[in-house]
């Protein structure tokens, strides 16, 4: 639950009239939606769309102005930028949850990586609303409910993003998965995090990376910490060997596809003893993870066995001589 009173303290904001709700049960952003006990934080000041809001059944609204007609029944806050707001009450949050952060950086093999670490730290933590946040909408939603020890919050951004660096200066990662960044990024990354965060990369991208902890993963090159090699990629799945520090686990497996993917489930594992998750646990987690939506997976038949297209259009003719 939200708090009015913690909301006003952390953000600095200000309440206009009369606290009709003190808890709220989520944020919402969108005013055309159902908003019972919701806080709905304003984009603008659009006074049809806080109408609306209220309309919708709104407990509260996160405004940057007062709104210009009748409130009675709404608790309304008044901050100089809502999202602002949004983002102090993050940081606030996160360190009354006592939540560790982990910031994953990159764009399209990014995702795999995020959910690959979502699965390994559900193994004995609690992730902040079950899912990777995208933005702070999605990170202030997730960081509402209270249930569950030992929370880590899950966040993905992109490199391309210029509010990257800024954003790394509120969320202060424990853990930032930075793999293929180049040396500018890595050295900026450094600077956001505490000396006993853990930075994990690709073992070409060392460069910038001094005086950090650091952990590197590689595929077919040794060196890494963590490093997989005798890689068989097959129709359902990937088959790797193991090396991690002097462990070697021989004769593993991944439900992922390819080496990209697997590049991504190396990521996870990576992280793993950082937060006391035991490697045979994880990799037990990785054989079975599903591809994210709009990445490569095998057909599945009925029963469990793989489906084989076929098209009933015959092979096309060679051309004649």
């Amino acid at each position: 639950m939200i708090n009015l009173y913690d909301l006003l303290a952390a953000c600095g904001g200000q309440l206009y009239g009369e606290a009709a709700s003190q808890l709220f049960s989520d944020f919402r952003f969108d005013p055309s939606q159902p908003l019972e006990t919701a806080l709905y934080v304003a984009h603008g000041n659009d006074p049809r769309q806080l109408e609306r809001a209220v309309r919708q059944g709104a407990a509260g609204l996160l405004v940057s102005e007062p709104p210009s007609f009748d409130t009675t029944g709404v608790s309304v806050i008044v901050v100089r930028d809502t999202l602002e707001a949004l983002k102090a009450w993050i940081e606030w949050r996160l360190e009354r949850l006592k939540a560790r952060r982990v910031v994953i950086i990159g764009d399209s093999d990014a995702t795999v990586t995020a959910e690959v670490a979502r699965a390994l730290l559900t193994l004995r933590h609690t992730v902040c609303g079950g899912a990777v946040a995208t933005d702070w909408l999605s990170l202030a939603r997730a960081l509402v409910p209270n249930d569950g020890d030992s929370r880590v919050a899950l966040f993905r951004a992109s490199a391309r993003d210029e509010a990257l660096f800024d954003t790394l200066a509120v969320l202060r990662p424990d853990v930032v998965i930075a793999p293929g960044e180049s040396a500018a990024v890595i050295e900026r990354v450094c600077a956001t995090l505490d000396e006993d965060g853990l930075l994990v990369l690709d073992q070409r991208d060392m460069a910038g990376a001094a005086g950090q902890r650091v952990s590197t993963v590689a595929v077919d090159e040794f060196g890494a910490d963590v490093v997989a090699y005798n890689v068989v990629c097959g129709l359902s799945g990937t088959g790797f060997d193991l090396r991690y520090g002097g462990q070697r686990y021989v004769g593993r497996w991944t439900s992922l596809l390819g080496r990209r993917q697997l590049r991504a489930v190396l990521c996870g594992l990576a992280i793993t003893p950082f937060f006391d998750i035991a490697m045979d646990d994880a990799l037990q987690c990785v054989k079975g993870l599903t591809p994210p939506p709009g990445y490569m997976r095998a057909p599945k038949a009925e029963g469990g066995g793989l489906r084989t297209e076929k098209t009933k259009r015959p092979p096309p003719a060679p051309p004649r001589a």
